[in-house]
């Protein structure tokens, strides 16, 4: 029972798994190459994840002269589909997709993790007294835990 409750033995673990000499992270503004696009988009992706990356890890966000390491996007592509919509062509319900890249590079130069095509989907309802921007920081928010997630299996 203790090796459970400390997250040793069996391969149990708890939150980020660190890899050895990356105590700070310097996450930089995700890229994004459409044309038309908001640009708020690629700001508010790597805010959301610093911010996700502080409180599941511990790890420190920094900027990139003090950093161990730096996390770094592309976004591919980001896509809002209506779901469903009122009679007066109000949107109750929809969906955001997000492909994008990723890569942790050590401050040596390795690559500690490279993450291609990272598919990531959330839905969510604007009927129901929030405002769409509300709405979307929360699927920014997801989004963010899901890519932390994907992160902590090769870290």
């Amino acid at each position: 029972m203790l090796a459970l409750v400390t997250g040793t033995g069996c391969g149990y673990s708890f939150g980020v798994v660190r890899h050895e000499g990356v105590e700070s992270v310097y996450v930089k503004i995700f890229g994004y190459r459409e044309l038309e696009h908001r640009r708020e988009i690629e700001f508010d992706l790597a805010q959301a994840v610093g911010e996700e990356m502080i409180s599941r890890s511990g790890l420190e966000i920094t900027g990139p002269k003090d950093a161990d390491a730096v996390l770094e996007g592309e976004i591919l592509r980001f896509q809002e589909q209506v779901i469903t919509e009122d009679r007066n062509n109000n949107v109750l319900e929809s969906s955001v997709v997000i492909v994008l890249n990723l890569r942790l590079i050590r401050s040596d130069g390795a690559v500690l993790v490279d993450r291609r095509k990272l598919t990531e989907r959330a839905e969510f309802s604007v009927g129901s007294g929030k405002s769409e921007q509300a709405a979307r920081r929360e699927v920014f928010n997801e989004l963010a835990e899901q890519i932390v997630f994907a992160l902590e299996g090769e870290w």
